[in-house]
């Protein structure tokens, strides 16, 4: 994997994952959001013991969502390809009509041929029958990753952080008696951040990939610190 030359990431490899997603419609909910996110937080003793201060408990006090959903998205080449909504627990046959109807048409309107390498992780969805075959469908090769290789994709690590800490950036400016949204509302939001990725981005974070991929090599499959 880590014989392709760096550049060939930035330009020549399509990334495919999905995410869920639990609207926070309510604006209790979105403190909420926002306590769990949470990250060395600087305050005076005074401020010790403020909501905003301090994460929630695990357990109790913890608000729910508006209805969990996922999220798709095909991204490489400096531009998002296809993204998506599937319901919140989706199946190798959702995943698979999303792949023939949305992103195999996208793929094939846009020219890509076998210059371009379409790559998954080893989500149960894409490695069954059904989606092999759908994987099999698009215009160009695709290439699951192997067992050890699942750290050497770009989503969890930023994509997906990026886009849950755009949305609570965005909330942070409405007014508090306007910090609510219905669950339609949120999902828009969603698509709007997914599809507005900045293209310099995409490139240096696909372009990470390889570090990863190497770092994975040199531990022999065991933890390495992420880039």
């Amino acid at each position: 994997m880590v014989r392709r030359p760096k550049k060939s990431w930035r330009s020549k490899v399509l990334f495919l994952d999905f995410k869920k997603f639990v609207p926070r419609t309510s604006q209790r909910q979105k403190e909420y959001q926002v306590r769990v996110t949470q990250r060395g937080v600087y305050r005076t003793a005074e401020e010790a013991e403020e909501p905003w201060a301090s994460a929630p408990h695990g357990r109790r006090n913890r608000p729910g969502g508006a209805g969990a959903f996922s999220w798709g998205l095909v991204v490489g080449a400096r531009k998002v390809w296809a993204h998506g909504e599937l319901s919140a627990n989706y199946k190798g046959p959702e995943v698979a009509k999303w792949l023939k109807q949305k992103v195999a048409p996208t793929l094939k309107a846009a020219k890509v041929g076998r210059t371009y390498t379409f790559r998954t992780d080893r989500d149960p969805c894409l490695t069954g029958a059904v989606g092999k075959e759908a994987l099999k469908a698009l215009p160009c090769p695709h290439e699951l990753a192997e067992a050890h290789m699942q750290a050497a994709m770009p989503h969890d690590f930023s994509i997906w952080h990026k886009v849950q800490s755009t949305i609570v950036e965005e909330e942070a400016d409405w007014p508090p008696s306007q910090r609510t949204e219905s669950r339609a509302s949120y999902k828009a939001r969603v698509g709007r951040i997914v599809r507005n990725l900045d293209g310099d981005y995409i490139k240096k974070v696909c372009a990470s990939v390889y570090n990863r991929a190497q770092a994975i090599v040199e531990a022999k499959g065991y933890r390495h610190k992420a880039d």
